[in-house]
C-alpha cells in the first residue's frame, strides 16, 4: 500500500474515534511504535488537529470542533449541498444557532475556482420562495435535543387566550406555512398533539422514563397515534374543480376528497385545539373555496378574513 494511501486510511480511522492510543493504531494496521509515530506526525502535518495526553495511560484526542474529516464530493454532490445550504435562507429560526452565512463562505472557499464560479452563478439565480419562517422559537434547539435523546418535557404552552402546563415527548418537528410545528405525546391526555414551537414558552426536561412505544414513531408514521376524541369535529369543505391540484400538492392522512356529481369536498376530523391550523391550511385554496361546513369553522375562518381586511383598510 501506498503511504498516501495508507494516511488515508489512518486519518479515517482517528476521525472515528473520540480518543485513542499508539497501541491501537499499531494493533489496528499492524505497524510498528516507531511507524505509528510517524504517521501520527505526519497527519499533524497535514492539518489534523491532534492533542495527545501524557502518562503511561495517555492517548490521542481529536479537538471537537475539527471532528468532521475531509470529504471529497463530484461537482454534482457539491451542488446539492449547495442547495441544502441555501435552502436555509427560509428559516430565521432555526436549531443551533449556527451562523449559516459564515458556512456558506467556508463551503465556497474549500472549492475549486471553477466550481465556487458556477454556485455564485446558482446563488443569485436560484430562490426557493419567500414562506420565511421568521417566528422567534427559543425553544426550538431544546426540542430537538429532546428529540435525538429521548425526553419527556413538561412545557409552558401559550395559546391565543390561555397559558398551560403540559408533559409532552416530543416525536419531531416540521416547518409549515411559515411556522415550526412539534407533534408530541401528551402524556396526561394520553393522545397525540401538535405544538406551534413559537408557543413553547418554557421546557424542563423530566426525569420520567420515556414511553418504549412512543419512541417507535417518527415524522412518517406518526399519524397513527391520531385517535378521535369525544370533542373531534367533523368538517367538510366545498372546492371548485380547480382546486384539486392544490389538494394533491398538500394534504394530510386524516383528510379525504370526495367528488359528489361534481361537488368536490374535502372532508375530514379535527381536534378544537388544531382550528387554527386547518383555518391556515384552507387559506391555500384562494377563489378556489366554495364553502365551510360545520358553521363554526366557517365563522372561524370568516373572522380571520376580517380581522385581515380590519388590518389593511386601517390605511
Amino acid at each position: 500500500m501506498k503511504k498516501y494511501e495508507s494516511i488515508y486510511k489512518i486519518m479515517n480511522y482517528v476521525y472515528k474515534k473520540d480518543y485513542f492510543k499508539l497501541h491501537d493504531l499499531m494493533t489496528e494496521f499492524k505497524i510498528s511504535k516507531s511507524t505509528a509515530l510517524r504517521y501520527i506526525k505526519a497527519l499533524e502535518d497535514i492539518g489534523v488537529p491532534l492533542y495527545s495526553e501524557m502518562g503511561r495511560y495517555g492517548g490521542y484526542k481529536i479537538l471537537e470542533t475539527y471532528k468532521i474529516p475531509p470529504i471529497t464530493f463530484t461537482p454534482q454532490e457539491t451542488y446539492a449541498l449547495f442547495f441544502s445550504i441555501k435552502s436555509m435562507e427560509l428559516m430565521e429560526s432555526i436549531p443551533f444557532q449556527a451562523e449559516y452565512s459564515t458556512i456558506q463562505e467556508k463551503f465556497l472557499d474549500s472549492v475549486s475556482p471553477k466550481i465556487k464560479s458556477a454556485l455564485e452563478q446558482i446563488n443569485s439565480r436560484i430562490s426557493f420562495g419567500t414562506a420565511k419562517i421568521t417566528d422567534e422559537c427559543p425553544m426550538l434547539e431544546n426540542i430537538l435535543h429532546a428529540i435525538m435523546k429521548p425526553s419527556v418535557l413538561k412545557i409552558v404552552y401559550q395559546t391565543s387566550d390561555k397559558q398551560t402546563e403540559r408533559r409532552i415527548q416530543p416525536i419531531g418537528i416540521f416547518a409549515e406555512y411559515g411556522n415550526w410545528y412539534c407533534p408530541s405525546f401528551d402524556i396526561d391526555k394520553n393522545e397525540y398533539r401538535l405544538f406551534r414551537c413559537d408557543r413553547i414558552n418554557k421546557i424542563d426536561i423530566l426525569e420520567d422514563r420515556p414511553l418504549d412505544n412512543i419512541m417507535k414513531f417518527d415524522l412518517n408514521n406518526r399519524f397513527q397515534l391520531v385517535k378521535k376524541s369525544s370533542h373531534a369535529i367533523d368538517y367538510k369543505v366545498e372546492i371548485s374543480k380547480e382546486g384539486k391540484s392544490i389538494y394533491k400538492r398538500c394534504h394530510y392522512p386524516n383528510m379525504l376528497l370526495e367528488d359528489n356529481n361534481g361537488q368536490i369536498f374535502i372532508v375530514g376530523w379535527i381536534e378544537p385545539s388544531e382550528i387554527e391550523f386547518l383555518i391556515n391550511y384552507l387559506h391555500q385554496f384562494g377563489q378556489f373555496l366554495v364553502n365551510i361546513y360545520p358553521h363554526s369553522i366557517k365563522q372561524n375562518f370568516i373572522k380571520q378574513l376580517g380581522t385581515i381586511i380590519n388590518k389593511m383598510n386601517r390605511d
